[in-house]
């Protein structure tokens, strides 16, 4: 696996992060800009089906801006495995303009692609576009199920009761 090309998620593979997912819900209990939503921290957003009269947009990510370094908590684990590794990036729902942020506190030498995105299909879409053997780290058991119906080597990254559990799919 050295020569692999090793893909991590951000939030909630390498950090656990403050930032909230706004749903748009005719059942939300706050108002943003006149619509109804609630919100959700990103760990439950990656395990949440949405009903048919919910939606996320661009809009829904606006915290996703920054990185509120102060709450954020490094993942052990899953960072040791990210820079024990040559070849590295991490690919994020978070859009492009965080990157500095990032390495200014993540060091060493990967690349930051930031979809600006939350749909699982346009990670997926990426990592096709990888030539070499790839894994990626993630904690979207969505994203974890597409790519295993995609053969593509992943790692399901989750968190209970305070301990990291990795499952691999290669």
């Amino acid at each position: 696996m050295d020569d692999w090309v090793h893909v991590f998620d951000f939030d909630g593979t390498l950090y656990l992060t403050s930032e909230c997912v706004y749903v748009w819900s005719p059942r939300g209990d706050i108002k943003i800009d006149g619509k109804s939503c609630f919100r959700l921290h990103s760990s439950e957003y990656c395990i949440t089906n949405l009903c048919n009269d919910e939606y996320v947009n661009e809009a829904s990510f606006q915290n996703f801006r920054s990185v509120n370094w102060n709450k954020a908590i490094e993942i052990i684990p899953v960072l040791n495995i990210f820079h024990n590794q040559s070849s590295k990036k991490i690919l994020s729902a978070r859009p492009q303009v965080v990157e500095s942020q990032i390495k200014s506190r993540i060091h060493g030498e990967f690349e930051f692609i930031g979809l600006g995105d939350g749909n699982p299909y346009s990670k997926i879409d990426f990592m096709k576009k990888i030539d070499s053997e790839k894994i990626i780290y993630e904690d979207s058991i969505s994203v974890i199920d597409l790519c295993r119906k995609n053969s593509i080597k992943c790692c399901h990254v989750s968190q209970e009761s305070g301990k990291t559990s990795l499952i691999y799919y290669i």
